[in-house]
């Protein structure tokens, strides 16, 4: 369970300070660059051999474990993730308010 998004503050523990999350944005000439034909040929045809290269690397490895076993064991972490983020939710808290100012002594949240 995450508190940390963008547009908010998070604590740094190394400074014991709080730090602002940027929130993502696509400016003009990113554009430009993500339309281009380097990016189109380039990056994203190494980035779709890779991608590919790693799905069928899942595939034999979930073969290798057996299927059923696969989904035996994520449907128990995703019993367990729903357990910690009904445990947790209401017990989650940001260390840092909205002006990024420490709010709380606690090292850890739930």
């Amino acid at each position: 369970i995450s508190t940390r998004t963008s547009g908010s503050f998070s604590l740094n523990h190394g400074r014991k300070a709080c730090m602002y999350i940027i929130p993502s944005f696509v400016s003009d000439g990113m554009k430009r660059f993500f339309g281009s034909d380097a990016w189109q040929k380039d990056i994203i045809g190494v980035d779709t051999i890779l991608y590919k290269a790693a799905v069928r690397s899942l595939e034999n490895t979930i073969d290798y474990l057996g299927r059923d076993e696969v989904r035996e064991q994520l449907t128990i972490f995703q019993t367990a993730l729903e357990y910690a983020h009904d445990k947790c939710a209401k017990q989650t808290v940001s260390h840092c308010n909205e002006e990024g100012e420490l709010t709380s002594g606690n090292s850890t949240t739930c």
